[in-house]
């Protein structure tokens, strides 16, 4: 008999954004909702919830990485059964394969198919989400609650499912998956014995049809049969993985307020991280851990790729901009560490002497050069911290270039400049290129109401907690700017107040 062959349908994914958190009871946050879009705004004081939200949005992000190649979770879930018989899938599915003659065709239940969905979920959103998060937070799922309640869940919402998720003793629990229509895939085999014999098993189908398989002779019958059986097995998953990641990016990177810090003493913080974890180790001390995004920073510090990436122009103009100079990567000795260098008038700076504009900026400006692809989700915490006002605004064109070469963006901000600026942006969507200032000309600097999430972090006097306010981006004056607006009133008062006290005199 010959060789057993497979071949895939070609399938391009949709570069649409499409995901929103439901939050109640966790960390600060005592409810609200978060959408992710090309760029996601969150907007208010201190100790709001606003890096809870971004972390947790972070880590599911990060969660469906699995589900961006098979072969990184297939075999924990199709291979642990070698005898078929035993996988709730594929229970009795063969047998019934095996009966057809010539040209009869086989349609699967859609309550055997569904079962592949909910095992992927429970992947996801049970056991890589609490990991990834235990990870992000340095917390155990169920100690993310906010006081005094005894558990926190979120309901997330796709394109193509609706799951709630809940902290528990044993970390997360999903409880209840919806899968809407558009998610739902159908699986046909159909025998054909006109089939060639080199081209024993076709897999054929794109997205809104019906997976379909054709086999020729009876099925299975040879003693590849476990192997051959795992292998539509993971078609099936595979298609199943392809609806649930519909519109979901998986690729992300965090960006945390501390990333000074890190980019100033990464070359000598590493040696003596991992001097200190074998020392620790070996004397089977535990080992203080930070937050994973940090771990994530300092490891890509340590492996700056060769090759530049597709915004690296755009990295180097912004810093030409806004900083005066450039920031580079040195190549040194064969193991050692890449050293970052920032040059001003042809002089190099050590990092250790540069501006805190600089030393924020750094890092920004290392990720999209080197590591931000088309179709990522960058974070960035207070992308504002140390800047002039003038260098906000430059870096609010920075950020709207990435968001048109399309990176999502998530960023928390304290900054109304920064908002201001974005909405200047919103509102020359509507201005002809021809009549734009001249500093605007440039085909990219705009942006789309809809592309937009802005969300407001109020508290809330009944609840003792943060709720999350989507805010409204009208196209004439984009975003409202109410939470400043709000420290604007009570500043005022304070002035008219003083004023009369001094004219009373």
């Amino acid at each position: 008999m010959g060789r057993r062959m497979i071949r895939r349908a070609k399938f391009v994914e949709s570069q649409t954004v499409d995901l929103q958190v439901d939050f109640r009871d966790f960390g600060p946050i005592a409810s609200g909702q978060v959408s992710l879009r090309p760029l996601t705004l969150m907007i208010g004081p201190n100790n709001s919830g606003k890096s809870y939200a971004a972390m947790f949005l972070d880590a599911l992000l990060k969660a469906h990485d699995p589900l961006s190649d098979p072969k990184d979770f297939l075999s924990d879930i199709v291979f642990p059964y070698p005898d078929r018989r035993r996988n709730p899938v594929a229970r009795g599915l063969e047998t019934r394969i095996s009966d057809l003659r010539d040209g009869e065709a086989l349609d699967v239940e859609w309550e055997v198919l569904s079962k592949i969905a909910e095992t992927l979920v429970g992947l996801v959103y049970g056991g890589r989400l609490a990991r990834l998060m235990r990870r992000s937070f340095q917390a155990d799922p169920k100690n993310l609650c906010r006081a005094p309640r005894p558990i926190f869940d979120t309901t997330i919402v796709s394109t193509t499912h609706e799951v709630k998720v809940a902290s528990s003793e044993q970390g997360l629990a999903t409880r209840g998956l919806f899968l809407k229509e558009a998610g739902r895939f159908s699986c046909r085999f159909v025998r054909d014995d006109s089939l060639p014999v080199e081209e024993e098993v076709e897999y054929g189908g794109t997205r809104g049809e019906a997976v379909v398989f054709k086999f020729r002779g009876s099925f299975p019958e040879t003693k590849g049969e476990a192997l051959f059986g795992s292998r539509i097995l993971m078609e099936l998953y595979s298609n199943a993985r392809t609806q649930l990641r519909r519109n979901i990016p998986s690729q992300a990177y965090y960006l945390a307020a501390a990333r000074s810090g890190i980019v100033q003493s990464y070359q000598a913080l590493v040696p003596a991280v991992i001097e200190e974890h074998a020392d620790l180790t070996a004397a089977g001390r535990s080992v203080y851990r930070a937050p994973g995004a940090y771990y994530d920073f300092l490891s890509f510090l340590t492996r700056i790729p060769k090759a530049e990436g597709p915004f690296s122009q755009l990295a180097d103009e912004f810093a030409r901009e806004c900083l005066k100079g450039s920031v580079d990567v040195k190549r040194v000795a064969e193991y050692g560490l890449p050293q970052i260098t920032y040059s001003l008038a042809q002089a190099e700076v050590p990092l250790t002497r540069a501006s805190s504009s600089v030393t924020e900026l750094v890092p920004l400006l290392l990720y999209i050069k080197y590591e931000v692809k088309h179709g990522s989700v960058l974070t960035i915490e207070e992308p504002e911290a140390h800047l002039h006002p003038e260098n906000q605004r430059l870096l609010a064109k920075f950020l709207v270039r990435l968001v048109r070469g399309g990176v999502n963006l998530v960023i928390t901000t304290h900054s109304d400049y920064l908002l201001e600026q974005l909405n200047h942006f919103i509102m020359l969507d509507k201005v002809p290129r021809e009549k734009r200032p001249k500093e605007y000309l440039h085909e990219d600097l705009f942006l789309k109401p809809e592309e937009i999430a802005a969300h407001v972090f109020c508290y809330d006097k009944r609840s003792k907690g943060y709720k999350i306010k989507q805010l409204e981006v009208i196209p004439e004056t984009g975003i409202s700017e109410e939470e400043f607006l709000r420290i604007y009133e009570v500043l005022y008062e304070e002035l008219y107040s003083i004023e009369s006290n001094i004219a009373s005199q």
